[in-house]
């Protein structure tokens, strides 16, 4: 209990900018990330930052901190004394730092060192800081350098000891609880070896025996949650960005990142969402938000109004956009009037959300669409999944997780939070569950009303603002624009429905679908008749059409055209190279089948029922397109033979009472009773023989059929086989 007290009592005692928080009038703050190599220039920015903080803070009269999130990552010594030299100048002293170390997070190396020139240091529990050697001693130069600006530093709580511990893995360092001379209070300090005995032989007094923090051997890494407890080196734990914000009184959503200060031309994608979210529109935001990538644009806004739609798509299109690096782009959702369930979901993971004051968002819990077109809520497997990916959302935009997870969830309760060590100051939304798990940080207040029990969270602008879901209100898009520090004078065009996604909605109706697929067969089928060429690209065409479509609409991808190709290629090889209908021609078939099927089909809807409902019909839409062929096929061969002009191009098989009567067999009666008197002449093909087609022997002509491959036009012929009116040939 006793390191709970002294721990309390040393915080206020090392921080008396704590107390100056007892107001209503919140702080100044901004976030800088540094993760992986520090990116070229940071130093400019740094300073940039910096130099508008303290302005603003000396303006508004008002505390201003700046937060650095460190990430795992290398960086060159001469980077981090740059850098190190900005954080202690006595220019920006209206500043104070502080380095934040989020979940999971192990800085070690160069980047540590970034921590230690800090004023302040507050870790996620799970986290760890330290082993600037990376497991060996640091050169007596660089140890030099940052045990001198430790010692010079504004951290109280940073002990030498601690330092030399990073610096060097065979320091051994301890824990020890001492009270001062004339003093009641007690104190934590960490101490190596030598600085133990010197304690001891001066005669101060110790409580307790000492904690080991770092044997011998180890490398100097510390973990957050061992910290918090030893009440060494952080001011305290903070499990998100909203937490540390709370410990400052800074509100969430100055917390943004800060984006490059040379950056200052707008390279603005604007897009509009003005329809129901299905996979087509996802299959066009997808296009537009990665042409803006590609384009290089520095900020993409989406301008929502939507009532929402298929929870996949919605929820696809949120991630995406929430794993945009805002550092390089700023993502910002302006709701000029409504935007519902899945349009509110996608407005989520946007870095930025700005409402007009009447504009309403939330209502975001999953339906299911049962037969007869009726409502149904999802069931709790549906609704679990969901809840994660809102608190994922919450978690990479700085949101509360409790209001996100009350939009979804309408049993979802949400408390308003203040902190105990600052009643006053700017409160926090969060669930029972996350108060309790506080340990005490958190004072529960009264419910947010639109979080009560059977009601799903829907806010107008005003009060999302207040609840901190969205940045601010604004009257209307040219203000947007000055918030977002874009020139008036500067035209946005919307990145709205083209002609071509307008024709990839139409192809994608399932009635356009079925007329491809009858086209496309019914073109085939002619051609193999004709061979005229014109009805293979019109075919080829029509099949394209098809799958352009599905797979522009979201529907199709690379394994529908794989299988589709190979059925091709399949039925190919069965009636060019291997004669008769076997392995190949079936297979073949199959796969074509398949293709078409699965490309008008999405596994993957919340609801399985569904799944089973698009197979249905897409394979009700492959069928009824054979079926169609099957009795136009019928009616060709009924009538076509028939038609003037067209009978010259229709190749008829053996026996067809439709064969014009200058290639009719002139077969002797002598000759077809001596069957022998045929086998072995030679002739020549006056038709491709696809096997059946006809052929000239000594003037006449005979129809007969080819014993294998095709045999084209011109080629010798040889006849090898005669069974009553049947004749049959190979090339010669």
């Amino acid at each position: 209990m006793i390191p709970a007290v002294f721990g309390l009592v040393s915080f206020f005692a090392i921080h008396p900018s704590v107390f100056a928080f007892q107001h209503e009038e919140s702080a100044i703050g901004r976030r800088m990330t540094i993760s992986a190599a520090m990116r070229p220039k940071f130093d400019d920015e740094l300073k940039t930052v910096l130099s508008e903080l303290q302005r603003e803070a000396v303006e508004k009269k008002k505390k201003a901190f700046l937060i650095l999130e460190l990430h795992g990552g290398t960086s060159t010594f001469g980077q981090i004394v740059d850098v190190k030299t900005d954080l202690l100048s006595p220019q920006y002293d209206r500043v104070r730092t502080v380095a934040w170390i989020p979940e999971g997070e192990k800085v070690t190396g160069n980047i540590a060192i970034l921590a230690l020139a800090c004023d302040d240091i507050v870790m996620h529990p799970d986290s760890d800081l330290g082993d600037i050697g990376e497991g060996n001693p640091t050169s007596a130069e660089i140890s030099q350098i940052v045990t001198a600006f430790v010692k010079n530093g504004h951290n109280p709580r940073l002990h030498i000891a601690l330092v030399a511990g990073m610096l060097d893995p065979r320091v051994h360092v301890q824990r020890v609880t001492i009270r001062k001379a004339g003093r009641k209070t007690l104190e934590s300090k960490a101490v190596t070896d030598e600085e133990y005995r010197k304690l001891l032989d001066s005669g101060v007094t110790t409580e307790g025996d000492p904690v080991d923090v770092k044997s011998v051997g180890t490398p100097g890494l510390y973990n957050g949650r061992t910290m918090n407890e030893l009440d060494l080196l952080i001011v305290r734990t903070a499990q998100t960005l909203d937490e540390l914000a709370a410990i400052y009184n800074i509100p969430p959503r100055e917390l943004k990142e800060q984006k490059a200060a040379d950056d200052k031309e707008k390279r603005v994608a604007y897009i509009k969402i003005e329809r129901v979210v299905d996979f087509l529109t996802e299959a066009f935001l997808e296009r537009q938000i990665d042409r803006a990538i590609k384009q290089k644009k520095n900020l993409i806004i989406l301008e929502i109004t939507s009532p929402g739609g298929l929870l996949s798509a919605s929820e696809h299109l949120a991630m995406k956009l929430a794993e945009i690096n805002s550092n390089k782009i700023n993502t910002v959702a302006y709701i000029p009037a409504e935007a519902y369930s899945g349009a509110t979901i996608i407005a989520l993971g946007c870095n930025e959300i700005y409402m007009r004051p009447s504009a309403s968002m939330g209502d975001a819990a999953p339906i299911l669409i049962k037969q007869g077109q009726q409502f149904e809520r999802a069931p709790e497997k549906i609704l679990s999944p969901l809840k994660t990916t809102m608190r994922q959302l919450a978690k990479l935009r700085n949101r509360s997780p409790g209001l996100l997870q009350a939009m979804v969830d309408k049993d979802f309760v949400v408390y308003r939070a203040t902190q105990q060590d600052n009643p006053r100051g700017e409160p926090r939304y969060k669930t029972e569950e996350e108060i309790l798990d506080s340990a005490g940080l958190w004072i529960r207040g009264p419910k947010v009303p639109e979080s009560k029990l059977g009601n799903l969270l829907t806010v107008k602008g005003e009060r999302a603002a207040e609840l901190h879901l969205i940045n601010r209100t604004v009257a209307d898009f040219d203000e947007l624009k000055a918030q977002l520090g874009i020139p008036q004078e500067m035209e946005l065009m919307p990145m709205e429905i083209t002609w071509v996604d307008s024709l990839i909605f139409w192809l994608n109706n399932g009635y356009i679908k079925g007329l491809l697929l009858v086209f496309g067969i019914a073109c085939i089928y002619l051609e193999l008749h004709f061979m005229s060429g014109f009805l293979g690209i019109m075919a080829a065409l029509c099949f394209s059409l098809f799958f352009w479509s599905q797979f522009m609409g979201g529907t199709a991808g690379w394994l529908e055209i794989v299988l589709f190709l190979l059925g091709i290629g399949c039925v190919a090889l069965e009636i060019f190279v291997i004669p008769g209908f076997g392995v190949f021609g079936v297979s073949g078939g199959l796969m074509l089948l398949s293709s078409l099927v699965l490309a008008s089909t999405t596994f993957g809807n919340i609801d399985p029922s569904e799944n089973m409902r698009q197979f249905t019909r897409s394979s009700s839409t492959v069928a009824a397109a054979i079926v169609v062929v099957v009795v136009f096929a019928m009616t060709v061969n009924r009538f076509l033979p028939s038609i003037p002009l067209l009978n010259k191009f229709l190749l008829s098989p053996p026996g067809s009472p439709h064969l014009d009567a200058e290639y009719e067999p002139q077969l002797e009666q002598g000759i077809l009773d001596d069957a022998q008197m045929l086998v072995g002449r030679h002739g020549k093909a006056v038709s491709v023989l696809r096997p059946a087609g006809k052929i000239e022997v000594d003037g006449k002509y005979f129809q007969v059929v080819s014993d294998g491959p095709y045999i084209s036009v011109g080629d010798q012929v040889e006849i090898v086989e005669v069974t009553g009116n049947r004749i049959v040939v190979r090339r010669v």
